[in-house]
């Protein structure tokens, strides 16, 4: 028929493969995780040969920032769209930035246009944070200061201390608002 066939287990990791065509389709679920096997369940459901059409289901699963090599390679391979995998990308990247945010304390609305959070921990800790979100084009400033940029595009930055003399991780989510995590003990 063409098209993979999940294993037993139900998923692609060990999967039936038809045509060369159908290896690559098999290999972008390995190693990933579940992601990869919703998106191509959803393709081979609505059996479609035209991109873009994504279960909503699919679309609106929360990714994680395992599934950024999977959304890649999915890409890649023209089985989603650019707008499905940057779609999926900024999922998987809020997932991680909420996930950083858990135990922290929201600080009242400076007069800035920033949101601030307070997080227990230091400058390791800052760092720690700031390498499990997966930055790419990362460069270290003479300052300390350590910038990148997220799989969704937006740019983030790590400094040893700021204005509040705390270490802290800062996410430029559009050109006029911020969202900064200080660390202190």
């Amino acid at each position: 028929n063409g098209q993979p066939e999940k294993s037993d287990d139900g998923s692609w990791d060990n999967a039936e493969v038809k045509s060369p065509i159908d290896v690559n389709k098999a290999e972008l679920a390995v190693g990933g995780s579940g992601l990869a096997n919703d998106v191509l369940g959803s393709i081979a459901n609505k059996g479609r040969g035209r991109l873009g059409d994504l279960s909503p289901d699919v679309l609106k699963r929360n990714a994680t920032l395992g599934d950024l090599r999977s959304i890649d390679n999915l890409e890649a391979a023209s089985e989603i769209t650019a707008t499905e995998a940057n779609a999926l990308r900024k999922s998987a990247v809020n997932a991680g930035i909420n996930d950083i945010l858990k135990n922290t304390k929201k600080l009242d609305k400076t007069s800035g246009r920033a949101n601030q959070y307070e997080k227990a921990g230091n400058f390791d800790n800052a760092l720690n944070d700031f390498y499990s979100l997966k930055p790419t084009n990362i460069q270290k400033r003479d300052n300390g200061t350590i910038t990148g940029t997220l799989a969704d595009g937006r740019s983030v930055n790590v400094r040893p201390s700021s204005r509040s003399e705390k270490p802290t991780i800062e996410i430029q989510n559009t050109p006029n608002n911020y969202t900064k995590i200080r660390y202190g003990d």
